[in-house]
């Protein structure tokens, strides 16, 4: 290269640095200008037809600046804070299924006991009677015999209250035949708890409750093997008046009328017969085995001949008078003098 074009440039490189040096702070739109190629000067006004967009072009470019923004939500999961849900209350019907599990034998101490004293309280109320029904007659046939147990007098108590109401409705038939081979030693059974301890004289007095409805199945156990299942079965059908039966029932309590060491049965028995009527006379021993049962025999025709007669001068007692007030099935006198001259 020659030296005067070598000259030559280095003369407009001087020149071209003068002239920056001189300038005075160029505003930025006229660098923009300078660099974009555009011309120095304010923007002329848009007309009519630069206003006009086209469809298709505003489509396109709508879709070109939400897609990244759609994809980059789809990328990161929103960051919410997770709160346990506020504990609601137990309604009614989930409380009491709550207190039918814990009759279970679980190893936690008292909750059985504590359940069994709530749905004792509970029964009392027709509302909770008419949920406690389908929530435990499934569970008398529950694999624990501990839930089995107390759900069967639970149901036996709740029958009973029931009857007395006037509410009272058709029984689970497996209730039925609890109630028949409760009619004596359930107490055997064991589990004290409060207020559903089994016990006879809920299932006697469910007995007579059920009024007609049981007494083909009552007659039935007549023939027990069992003395006190026998008896009671027909201490049952006499004081409901179930003359029919009046033989069997006659062949099985007159023996009770004796003094045979058993407390207070001659009580029951002689109630029971009484009630019976004139269909229980002939049935009735000609030759008593012992004293005590002579005289019942004799006040047993008297009452039943001449109601009141045997309440006299002498002393007898009226059977009707010392009979209970209510089903014989739950009364047991404590200080009666069965034999008096």
């Amino acid at each position: 290269m020659s030296a005067r074009p070598l000259f030559g440039t280095l003369c407009g490189l001087l020149a071209t640095f003068g002239w920056w040096w001189s300038s005075e702070g160029t505003e930025a739109t006229e660098v923009l200008a300078v660099a974009t190629g555009a011309a120095n000067g304010p923007a002329p006004a848009p007309d009519a037809e630069s206003l006009v967009v086209d469809p298709s072009t505003e489509a396109a470019q709508r879709e070109t600046l939400e897609a990244p923004a759609a994809r980059t939500a789809a990328a990161e999961p929103v960051d919410l804070e997770i709160r346990p849900p506020r504990e609601q209350p137990l309604s009614a019907v989930e409380q009491l299924a709550s207190w039918l599990d814990d009759l279970r034998n679980d190893n936690v101490k008292g909750n059985a006991t504590d359940a069994a004293a709530r749905l004792t309280s509970a029964i009392w109320k027709q509302s909770y009677r008419d949920m406690l029904r389908p929530l435990a007659e499934p569970l008398l046939y529950s694999d624990d015999r501990q839930q089995r147990l107390l759900v069967t007098t639970l149901l036996l108590r709740l029958e009973n209250h029931s009857r007395r109401a006037g509410d009272g409705r058709i029984p689970h038939p497996l209730l039925e035949q609890r109630a028949l081979e409760w009619l004596a030693r359930p107490e055997q059974l064991g589990f004290n708890c409060n207020g559903l301890t089994p016990r006879a004289f809920y299932a006697r007095t469910f007995c007579v409750n059920q009024g007609h409805a049981m007494h083909d199945r009552l007659a039935g156990k007549l023939r027990s093997d069992d003395e006190e299942v026998s008896f009671y079965a027909a201490l049952l059908l006499g004081v409901q008046g179930v003359t029919q039966h009046a033989p069997s029932i006659a062949r099985i309590l007159v023996p009770h009328l004796a003094d045979n060491k058993i407390e207070e049965d001659a009580l029951e028995a002689a109630y029971a017969m009484k009630r019976l009527g004139a269909a229980v006379l002939p049935w009735l021993p000609t030759e008593p085995v012992d004293e005590q049962q002579e005289y019942l025999l004799e006040a047993l025709r008297a009452e039943i001949g001449t109601p009141g007669s045997s309440a006299s001068s002498e002393g007898r007692w009226d059977i009707s008078q010392s009979a209970p007030h209510g089903p014989v099935s739950h009364y047991r006198p404590k200080a009666y003098e069965l034999y008096r001259r």
